[in-house]
């Protein structure tokens, strides 16, 4: 990753170092948030072993799963954010964790060992190059391991309603990625969000560029839910290419 686009993220989440705190999310059967619908996936699954997250920003992810009911080996939470990784240290307690400043665009694919689970929850769509980053991922993994990513479904209804509008369908920020939720100019277009995908274009990505066997669908609805949870995880069940944001499990 870029200096620039390394810079960007080092401003943007300096005060992150001074989290005194952070939230457990526990399991659900019903997720309305990427976090949720990860713990849910691994949950269900029975997933164990080793685990290495990207982007693991504030920690809550990495402090949930360290507390949820998982067989975990080994924890490497990792980001490029020192003031996050200094959240984490802060504030997650346990001797399965292990903490790393580490690119997902640039990295020895020998250094790390081999996991079981990889996490990416909203990062790929922050990549310059998504496709020779994830061939490489695809290095850290296990035979049978595989990679739990979750990015913007520009897709959902609510993107292709600002397209037919004629605005840009920006999934990190308003005014067509110029204005942040706060209402403050952005410093980096759309806050950093790079690429866009659908469920078909992420999934063409990883099985005909990237070489992972099989892609497996998830859902999950996210964001605003303005007809209520129920009908939102309904909608989300049914059509998640409208409903969901992308959430895929890619396999080697």
């Amino acid at each position: 990753m870029s200096d620039t686009l390394k810079n960007f993220y080092e401003s943007h989440y300096k005060k992150d170092s001074e989290n005194n705190e952070l939230p457990i999310v526990t399991y659900t059967k019903t997720p309305t948030n990427r976090t949720q619908a990860c713990i849910k996936y691994l949950v269900d699954n029975n997933i164990s072993g080793d685990f290495l997250e990207f982007g693991a920003g504030d920690g809550t992810l990495t402090n949930s799963l360290l507390n949820a009911n998982l067989n975990i080996n080994r924890y490497l939470a990792t980001d490029l954010s020192r003031p996050r990784l200094e959240s984490i240290k802060n504030n997650v307690i346990s001797n399965k964790l292990e903490i790393q400043e580490l690119d997902a665009e640039n990295f020895d694919s020998q250094k790390y060992g081999k996991f079981d689970v990889i996490i990416m929850l909203a990062l790929i769509e922050h990549l310059l190059d998504p496709i020779t980053a994830m061939k490489n991922i695809k290095k850290l993994l296990k035979p049978n391991g595989f990679v739990f990513i979750e990015t913007p479904n520009v897709a959902e209804l609510g993107y292709r309603f600002k397209l037919l509008r004629g605005k840009f369908p920006s999934t990190a920020s308003k005014n067509e990625g110029l204005t942040s939720y706060g209402g403050k100019p952005v410093s980096f277009i759309d806050n950093g969000h790079i690429h866009y995908f659908t469920y078909r274009s992420l999934t063409l990505m990883l099985k005909n560029f990237c070489g992972y066997n099989d892609v497996i669908k998830y859902n999950a609805p996210v964001g605003k839910l303005h007809l209520g949870k129920k009908i939102h995880t309904f909608l989300s069940n049914i059509k998640p290419e409208m409903f969901s944001s992308v959430f895929v499990v890619a396999k080697i």
